[in-house]
């Protein structure tokens, strides 16, 4: 997972490089744990503890940060990735 992680964070800095001139913007999210159904209340209780904002992330966190992601307010933004983890893993 770390490497595949490490991987898609190079090429979305490599890529970022390539076309910012273009005015395109390249960034990527990474989502901490995620509800999406399959998180049982057993599991949610032993992954609680390393979020400190202590709750799960929902799809509508991801989904509004990739929505400002591509709005204007965020033109200037690129190259980066996004954590949307309530501070999972920092």
């Amino acid at each position: 997972m770390v490497q595949s992680y490490k991987v898609v964070t190079l090429c979305g800095s490599s890529i970022a490089l390539e076309v910012a001139k273009y005015g395109i913007t390249v960034n990527c999210v990474a989502p901490g744990p995620t509800q999406t159904g399959w998180i049982d209340t057993d599991l949610e209780q032993s992954v609680l503890p390393v979020i400190p904002m202590g709750k799960l992330i929902q799809p509508e966190d991801i989904a509004e940060t990739i929505l400002f992601l591509a709005s204007g307010q965020a033109r200037m933004i690129t190259g980066q990735v996004i954590k949307v983890s309530g501070g999972h893993a920092l």
